[in-house]
Parts: structure tokens; sequence; C-alpha cells
């Protein structure tokens, strides 16, 4: 296992907390259908990430990573929806249980190797399911308060998110469990 993995378990995790106050803050700016497919479309990317990556990290173990996959999932996307109402939090549950499942079978079919870009793949669809917040308050919104600096937070987030996956990308190269290679060479 390496830093990487760690990573991005981490970024599965705290995905749904951030959608969570997300989820407080533009709820009244909301449709119920759209809280359903935002609880949806986060849980599932969430937990296919997190489904992934617990499989390159059990990969000798695959029924300990479905079982882990199927509870995380099934929790971290109802605690998605659950700052959006009760019909979003069985969404989101129901969605993070079949993404960690899928997740996790995904993983075991691929090589170690192959399982890493995957796992870079859905990073970048996760941290962009937290987008869809954005797209749906402003369907809501009056058409006649957009001016021409519209693109400037989408491109800040862009950058953000290629910055993110850098950084993950630098910590693939490191090993946790790295034990030193000792010497045997000795001045008499």
């Amino acid at each position: 296992m390496n830093y990487f993995l760690v990573y991005s378990v981490f970024t599965a995790i705290s995905l749904p907390l951030i959608s969570m106050i997300m989820g407080k803050r533009y709820r009244t700016n909301l449709t119920e259908h759209a809280k359903m497919v935002i609880a949806m479309f986060c849980g599932t990317s969430s937990s296919l990430l997190l489904g992934v990556s617990l499989a390159a990290i059990y990969y000798e173990h695959l029924f300990h990573a479905m079982v882990i996959g199927l509870g995380a999932g099934l929790f971290l996307g109802g605690l998605q929806g659950s700052s959006l109402g009760l019909l979003p939090t069985f969404e989101g549950a129901t969605s993070g249980f079949m993404g960690g499942m899928m997740g996790v079978m995904l993983g075991a079919m691929l090589p170690l190797d192959k399982t890493y870009l995957l796992v870079q793949l859905f990073i970048i669809f996760a941290l962009c399911s937290l987008m869809v917040f954005g797209i749906f308050v402003n369907l809501q919104a009056d058409k006649s308060k957009v001016n021409g600096r519209w693109f400037i937070k989408p491109l800040f987030i862009s950058i953000l998110i290629v910055g993110y996956i850098l950084a993950g990308n630098y910590l693939s190269l490191s090993p946790i469990n790295e034990t030193p290679v000792q010497s045997h060479h000795h001045k008499h």
C-alpha cells in the first residue's frame, strides 16, 4: 500500500462531508428532483472511488473489500443526501451501496497498475460531482444576473482539481511500508 491509496480513501471519505455542507447551504435553492439527482451522482462517484481504492488495498482479500465497500458506500451515500432531505438520503444510500460494490468489482478485474489509473480518473469524477450543486442552483437562478465573468469560478475549480490530482500523483511515487535497504559494507 502506498500514500496514494490513503489519499484516495481520504478523498472518498471527505467528499460526503463537503457535500453535506454544500447541501445545507443550497437546499432552499434546489427542487426535489435536483436534490435526488445530486445525492445519486455524489453518492455513486465517491463510493466508486472508495470501492476501487479498497480493491487495490485488499487485493488478496476481496471479500473484505466488498463488505467494507458496501457498508461504507451505503453510509457515505446516505450521508451525502442527508442534508437535502429524506428522499435524497435514500437515493444517496442506494447509489452509494451500488457504487461501493461496483467499484470493488471493477478494481478486482484490473491489474494493480491499471487500478491506480482508474483511481485517478474516479478522483476527478468524484471531485467534479460537487460541481453539480452549482449547475442546479444556476438553473433555478434568475438568468438576468449572469455576467461575462461566469467562467472564472469553473476555471478556478478546475485548476484546484488538477492541483489536487498532481499532489496525489506525487504521493503515488512513495510507498508507506517501504523498508530501507541496509548496507553490509563495514569498515574494519
